[in-house]
């Protein structure tokens, strides 16, 4: 009911109807990441995300954490459901925020919309499965909020925050729409020198990423951009 719920608001641009309340169980870990050395610094330059958005993201990096620690190990139900639970609140909080930021119809608010929606990408991408329909009506989305930033003067100094926006766009399956490709194509020409591989995922280490999983999308992404 929950994914109904949310792909509701997603197509009526009104909010969830459901509360869903975060998992109160915690783990002893931190999130430590040897192979990201921008981890300490903003997600925005800018500084125009909102702590709502930085404290989602930061669960989802909570959550992709817990499922790569548990690879390999017998799984307690207790971690089954706090994975379950905390994955559809993540889902929930971030498809709060879309709505919001899609009527807010402004600069600003178009800017968190594309980051929101990148996040519930990769959110979806690596804890949902997909309800038929849902990741071409956000990509749709993210694509109309990118051409309302303009692409070229919006992000500025956060211009490594929008090749991760477009990377994880790109990056999707089954992605038909060019745009998304080209638009990253250009973006990354813009960058002086022009980063190769290795020095586009030590930008995008900065963000949402899984190196197990995001290693070998980019790779395929970059070559098509290249």
């Amino acid at each position: 009911m929950k994914r109904a719920d949310q792909l509701r608001s997603l197509y009526t641009n009104t909010p969830p109807r459901y509360r869903v309340y975060p998992s109160l169980l915690k783990f002893p870990f931190t999130i430590k990441n040897a192979s990201s050395p921008n981890a300490s610094k903003p997600w925005s330059v800018r500084g125009v995300l909102s702590p709502k958005f930085v404290a989602l993201v930061r669960e989802i990096e909570e959550l992709v954490q817990l499922k790569e620690s548990c690879r390999g190990d017998i799984v307690t139900p207790d971690i089954v459901e706090h994975f379950d639970q905390q994955r559809v609140w993540i889902a929930d909080g971030l498809t709060y925020l879309i709505v919001q930021t899609h009527n807010n119809l402004t600069e600003a608010g178009a800017y968190e919309g594309c980051c929101c929606l990148a996040a519930l990408l990769y959110h979806h991408v690596h804890f949902l499965s997909f309800v038929r329909g849902v990741q071409s009506g956000i990509l749709a989305r993210l694509k109309r909020g990118l051409l309302i930033t303009d692409l070229d003067k919006c992000w500025g100094d956060d211009i490594e925050l929008l090749l991760w926006v477009l990377f994880t766009a790109a990056a999707a399956e089954n992605v038909t729409e060019d745009w998304f490709l080209a638009a990253l194509r250009r973006t990354q020409k813009t960058l002086n020198p022009r980063p190769d591989l290795d020095r586009m995922k030590y930008i995008l280490r900065r963000f949402l990423w899984n190196e197990r999983t995001s290693s070998p999308s980019c790779d395929k992404v970059y070559e098509k951009i290249v």
